[in-house]
């Protein structure tokens, strides 16, 4: 036990050990041999460092504002930071330690605090700001209208799935009654919703089956139904515990906004923005999880009308169907998922003379190269692995136009497929081009006709006009266009799309397409 020493006597063991063989020194001198022999321990008091001190002050400062004379009354009272620099200033001791510091509040700080109070009429509902004048170093008392009183705080409302989607707000504690409400009032609708209800069943299901006898006799069913009923787990129980979370604080900022206390405001705040960032990934994931397939993703890009061979006429790398490709491997890189790049390039010993080749290099950057340095090519695949990287790519499948003149715009049809845990992707892209080349040599009957839609639109070139990038089914718009075609930031389309599609998609819809044919 003891306080704690100052930072340059922390710094130095040498020093500690010097003290401390000091006082031994001094208590074996001063005291019989007999009775030092019954001391266990000589413990060596030190100066307290200026953080303790500080410590000290705002703790007794805090203590002032909960004395019964002022909670009994319900007077409003404000002490700023700069009154805790005086008071140390003023009351810091290296001999005496902290009782010095507490006469100095005593006089310095309640005593004038007390004469205003006195002064007050019983209707006098002012703030009552005590702070230090800059310029005299003085205290100062100051009657503030409540309603100019409000504090606010710096609030950063960041999307944890979106890097772009920030907003920056400046709010009061009355504000962050009212946005905890509103994060509450979410989660609380979703702990009521027919999809919170499916989970819990499914659920329920799930460990049913692991107690029957033959669960193990597939093992690899075994494995993907386990890995389901810990994901559908965690879910449930993090909807669970947020909601608990978001009540708790909301009750602390009613109770603080009607305190007038100010000095929680700042972890209010940073609180808020933990619970809002956390809400809205859990938000995503709430609305993917009907999916089982979730985890693994198979892009494939077909360039279409203009972007055939015999309308070639730029570089390989500028080609439509490869910029698109670059967007897209830059988003999984943003977002730390893993990724495998593939192209259809010539093969005499493949079906149909073409197969996918594998593009790979010692880092990102390589890889890019090797991508820009290779030739044309008909198709792209891209194999990205992440958690919940299909339920966010899902609704990229569709035409994507990139607009020239109108006689030239050019497609790009992407399909999106989810990719069940164990498929060896070089198999599946193998299995893929001999089924496309039969259908094509007519050796097997063709798929239904998909209705085709474009669900994007990219101007991008200044001649045409106005640059920008459009979404079709949620009128998403920006005009951002380096951020989207040179960092892949997708994610203000891919939410907008995910917010729009909430509405429509159902626990049922989770059969999710895992092969092209």
């Amino acid at each position: 036990m003891g306080f704690t020493r100052g930072s340059e006597v922390r710094q130095n063991a040498q020093v500690d050990a010097a003290l401390s063989e000091h006082y031994r020194k001094q208590v074996e001198d001063y005291f019989r041999p007999e009775f030092v022999n019954r001391i266990d321990h000589v413990v060596v008091f030190g100066q307290l460092d200026p953080m303790a001190l500080r410590n000290i002050a705002t703790r007794e400062l805090g203590e002032i504002l909960l004395r019964d004379g002022i909670t009994r009354r319900n007077l409003l009272v404000e002490i700023e930071d700069s009154v805790i620099d005086l008071v140390l200033q003023q009351g810091y001791s290296p001999l005496y330690g902290a009782r010095p510091l507490k006469r100095a509040i005593e006089t310095q700080v309640v005593q004038p605090m007390a004469r205003e109070l006195a002064q007050r009429s019983a209707q006098d509902t002012n703030l009552l700001r005590i702070g230090v004048d800059r310029d005299t170093r003085q205290l100062v008392l100051k009657n503030v209208p409540i309603d100019e009183a409000g504090v606010q705080t710096n609030i950063e409302l960041r999307s944890a799935f979106s890097d772009s989607s920030v907003r920056r707000l400046r709010m009061d504690t009355a504000e962050l009654v009212e946005g905890y409400a509103m994060l509450r009032r979410r989660l609380s609708d979703w702990i009521e919703s027919e999809a919170f209800k499916e989970m819990q069943k499914e659920k329920s299901e799930l460990l049913t089956e692991t107690q029957m006898p033959n669960f193990w006799d597939d093992s690899e069913d075994a494995r993907t139904k386990l890995g389901r009923f810990y994901f559908l787990d965690r879910l449930v129980r993090r909807v669970q515990q947020l909601y608990e979370k978001a009540e708790y604080l909301e009750d602390f900022a009613v109770l603080v906004n009607r305190e007038r206390d100010t000095r929680y405001q700042p972890d209010l705040a940073r609180d808020y923005e933990e619970l809002y960032r956390n809400t809205s990934y859990l938000d995503i994931e709430m609305r993917t999880a009907h999916l089982p397939h979730r985890n693994k993703t198979m892009l494939l890009l077909r360039p279409m009308g203009s972007m055939l061979p015999a309308h070639r006429n730029e570089k390989p790398m500028d080609e439509w169907v490869r910029r698109l490709a670059r967007v897209y491997l830059r988003w999984a890189e943003r977002k730390g998922y893993d990724r495998d790049l593939y192209i259809l390039a010539a093969d005499t010993h493949a079906p149909g003379g073409q197969s996918f080749q594998h593009i790979t290099a010692g880092n990102f950057n390589d890889m890019m190269k090797r991508f820009d340095d290779a030739t044309y090519t008909d198709e792209i695949a891209l194999m990205f692995e992440g958690s919940n990287v299909f339920g966010f790519l899902k609704g990229e499948r569709g035409l994507h136009r990139l607009e020239n003149d109108p006689q030239s715009d050019e497609l790009v049809q992407i399909l999106v497929f989810a990719i069940p845990d164990g498929t060896s992707i070089e198999e599946w892209l193998k299995d893929y081009r001999e089924i496309k080349v039969d259908i094509e040599q007519g050796n097997r009957p063709p798929p239904p006709n998909e209705k085709l839609t474009v669900i994007r639109v990219y101007s991008l070139d200044k001649a045409q006009g106005e640059r920008y990038i459009r979404d079709m089914r949620t009128n998403m718009r920006t005009v951002q266009i380096k951020d989207v075609m040179n960092k892949g930031q997708l994610d203000d389309f891919i939410l907008a799309y995910l917010d729009k599609e909430e509405g429509t998609s159902t626990w049922e819809d989770r059969f999710p397409p895992t092969f092209p044919y």
